[in-house]
């Protein structure tokens, strides 16, 4: 890798890192104090868990990282009062795992999402983009009967 691809590449990763930051500071209002809060992600290699530890740290509060993959959804569903939900972008859209949990926990779920995110390559820089990053999280929150911030 040459010194101009490294500095690109390494300018990108600062931004989405600040970005994530803010994120979860925006967050800080809609959490309760003593409430116990889960950010639960999918992710394939590993963004997805490094933007939600970035958000979980713009929060300043405790938040317990959950991967999805090894969740038990009716132990977490019951132990936490507050959601926030993260997936990464496959080809077939959000993680499956996720929609299933949103599906399958749909009453309980929805009242405790205080916010969402999702981890792709598409940029909002034009309105093809914007369509394209609003339908992933059309099909993330098709389950629901509101759709989460």
């Amino acid at each position: 890798m040459n010194r101009r691809t490294f500095l690109h590449f390494g300018g990108k990763l600062t931004l989405a890192s600040v970005a994530a930051f803010n994120f979860g500071c925006s967050l800080q209002p809609m959490i309760n104090d003593g409430s116990k809060i889960a950010l639960i992600y999918g992710t394939r290699y590993g963004a997805t868990r490094d933007t939600a530890e970035w958000v979980a740290a713009g929060t300043g509060q405790k938040i317990d990282l959950l991967n999805i993959e090894t969740l038990d959804f009716e132990q977490t569903v019951k132990e936490y009062d507050t959601f926030i939900l993260g997936s990464g972008i496959w080809i077939d859209g959000p993680h499956k795992r996720l929609i299933e949990l949103l599906q399958t926990h749909k009453d309980t779920m929805q009242e405790k999402i205080i916010a969402s995110f999702i981890v792709c390559g598409t940029t909002g820089e034009d309105e093809a983009g914007k369509k394209r990053i609003e339908g992933y999280f059309n099909r993330f929150y098709q389950p629901l009967d509101i759709k989460p911030p």
